[in-house]
């Protein structure tokens, strides 16, 4: 999290694609946001993914999904082809057949079926510490965790020099 910012991945990173330009990433980006109505994702918690700590939903959003699904494809032309390096490092994650094939085609194994919204908290801890700061910040975030979660507006970041991400610009939901 202190790489990649606290955020919610709907469409993974990706180098942009040779024909595309970042003005007309972000001009695709605002024609959607403005067509893209606001929508409840649902409630959240706090849980552990493997040896990460992270903030998930209760329930599955299909709304979600189906945003998340639409962003995947509707940006698919800006996205560059995975190298070589790309697939092999992937690939060292055990990927069924089916994120095999989701990754050779959008660029990431985590998307459609595949796809479980997350906003990770931690890096990686051992078993016991995870257990604790899961109850630690489940705790203190009830007051948050309480209320349904509202999805109003996707951001575009991008890469700094220093490897950190950092958002290049926010478009609210306006449809």
């Amino acid at each position: 999290p202190q790489k990649y910012g606290f955020h919610g991945t709907l469409k993974a990173p990706f180098k942009l694609n040779t024909d595309r330009s970042l003005d007309g990433l972000r001009k695709a980006l605002l024609s959607f946001s403005q067509q893209t109505p606001k929508f409840t994702i649902g409630k959240m918690q706090v849980a552990r993914l493997g040896n990460f700590v992270a903030i998930i939903q209760n329930n599955q959003s299909i709304d979600l999904r189906n945003f998340a699904a639409t962003i995947v494809e509707h940006f698919e032309e800006f996205r560059a082809p995975l190298s070589e390096n790309d697939i092999a490092k992937r690939r060292k994650a055990n990927l069924t057949q089916r994120q095999d094939e989701l990754m050779l085609r959008w660029g990431y194994p985590y998307v459609f079926e595949e796809f479980k919204f997350h906003l990770t908290l931690t890096g990686k801890l051992d078993e016991s510490s995870a257990e604790i700061t899961k109850n630690v910040l489940a705790e203190h975030l009830t007051s948050i965790l309480n209320k349904p979660l509202e999805a109003v507006d996707i951001c575009l970041y991008g890469e700094r020099e220093d490897g950190r991400f950092e958002i290049i610009e926010r478009f609210p939901l306006q449809g």
